[in-house]
């Protein structure tokens, strides 16, 4: 594809995305579920109020807001950096709707660039790219959480946009892709701890990188001279990765994002907060998280979300019958849920051949003949998709819908790649029958 075309639809895709996301940001009028935690909590940001970094304070009775539908409290359980970002735009702009909701929109614009930037990086192909960009562009569960004033698009731009950053280093050997993902990690655990689960992605994608290509090293040592040896992959010539390596990279991985979560709560000082205090303020939100045992009709297993089911509820109007929920559309449902299932077994079961130059048997026998830096890519979407996912499993506290977000870029990118490889397949073996 020309690369001016691919650029015209890239930024026709950008403009979609962008009416999508701001058009009438201002309705509705009222808080959208916990929308009235973090603007109140931003308020007190922008007024300089310690009690911002505060886990003691009861719900304030004494504001009357025509926004609210309850008394706001403090939003004291997750970092701060979302709520930086809504209390900017509201210094800007003033304490009204879209206000509140301008910074998540345009993290859900910067989103729908991240996901065409993962897409590109992982399979270097323009049509998985502009598709990526369009399913993410128009899905229902991005756009509605893209105008909510809330933590978790952040977490989505921010663990998307790390993936894609730590691809770009380890597949196409971009120097600076590593710190990169560092920082965006960081900035993703500020947002919220569940946004630190990528960290945990990139510690293991590092870790099993190191011991592929130190198998690769001792494979050639010892079978080189034997006629039967394997031949040994290209991207076992292509990096010795020797142990000092993967210690500075995992030092990359851990030490950036710690000092990134550390630098969003430096403003926390200026309020009149000591160190002991920020200490203490994460040992209450971690009592929090692991002993709260409170029913909320809204919450869901995350087994549930692979099934789409119970939605989050933001918004009913008995009048007019609109609704608002997070959940994702059918497409992502069950294209997403099976092209993730496809790319499982094709990890497990691929012979890991090269793309044959010669003509093939058929074209079904290509589709599922994957490439060795095809399934480097699929193995870093699935670990990191069962990263930010498996671990919901086991948290005890009410999880609800909205905690499935960042795995949805994953699923669309996956989506994108199995629906445009048929095709692709069927034009170039068509090519290949009128040569012949």
């Amino acid at each position: 594809m020309n690369k001016w075309i691919f650029l015209l639809l890239a930024a026709f895709l950008f403009l979609i995305a962008s009416l999508l996301r701001f058009s009438n940001l201002n309705q509705p009028t009222q808080y959208l579920f916990d929308e009235d935690l973090y603007v109140y909590t931003a308020s007190l940001i922008r007024q300089g109020n310690k009690q911002a970094f505060e886990w003691w304070h009861p719900p304030d009775t004494t504001m009357d807001s025509p926004y609210q539908y309850r008394s706001p409290a403090v939003e004291w359980l997750h970092p701060p950096l979302s709520k930086y970002a809504i209390a900017s735009s509201m210094v800007i702009f003033g304490d009204q709707p879209w206000a509140w909701r301008l910074p998540s929109a345009l993290a859900g614009v910067g989103l729908v660039l991240a996901i065409g930037w993962l897409a590109e990086t992982l399979f270097d192909k323009k049509s998985i790219t502009l598709l990526a960009m369009l399913i993410a562009s128009i899905e229902s569960f991005l756009v509605v959480q893209s105008r909510l004033a809330s933590a978790d698009i952040f977490v989505a731009l921010f663990t998307t946009a790390t993936l894609a950053s730590f691809a770009q280093w380890q597949l196409r050997g971009w120097r600076w892709g590593l710190p990169l993902a560092g920082i965006l990690a960081g900035l993703a655990m500020s947002s919220k701890w569940s946004g630190g689960l990528i960290i945990l992605a990139l510690v293991v994608l590092l870790i099993i990188d190191y011991l592929r290509k130190q198998n690769c090293r001792l494979s050639k040592k010892s079978g080189d001279n034997s006629r039967h040896a394997k031949p040994v992959s290209v991207s076992c010539h292509r990096s010795l990765f020797p142990i000092k390596k993967l210690i500075i990279s995992l030092s990359t991985v851990i030490f950036i994002p710690t000092l990134v979560y550390i630098i969003a709560f430096l403003p926390s000082f200026s309020f009149g907060h000591t160190t002991a205090h920020i200490i203490e303020l994460h040992r209450q939100a971690w009592l929090y998280h692991a002993t709260n045992r409170s029913f909320h009709p809204n919450s869901s297993p995350a087994y549930l979300w692979l099934l789409n089911q119970k939605p989050v509820w933001y918004y009913f109007n008995e009048e007019t019958g609109k609704s608002i929920k997070a959940q994702t559309s059918p497409i992502i449902f069950w294209g997403g849920t099976m092209a993730l299932l496809l790319s499982v077994i094709i990890i497990i079961f691929s012979n890991q051949q090269s793309t044959v130059k010669s003509r093939p048997q058929s074209m079904f026998s290509r589709l599922f003949a994957i490439s060795n830096q095809e399934k480097q890519s699929f193995f870093t979407l699935l670990v990191a998709f069962f990263a930010l996912w498996l671990p919901w499993l086991f948290v005890s506290r009410p999880t609800f819908y909205y905690h499935f977000l960042p795995c949805v870029p994953i699923l669309i990118t996956l989506l994108t790649y199995w629906a445009v490889r048929p095709i692709n397949l069927w034009l170039s073996y068509k090519s290949a029958e009128k040569k012949l």
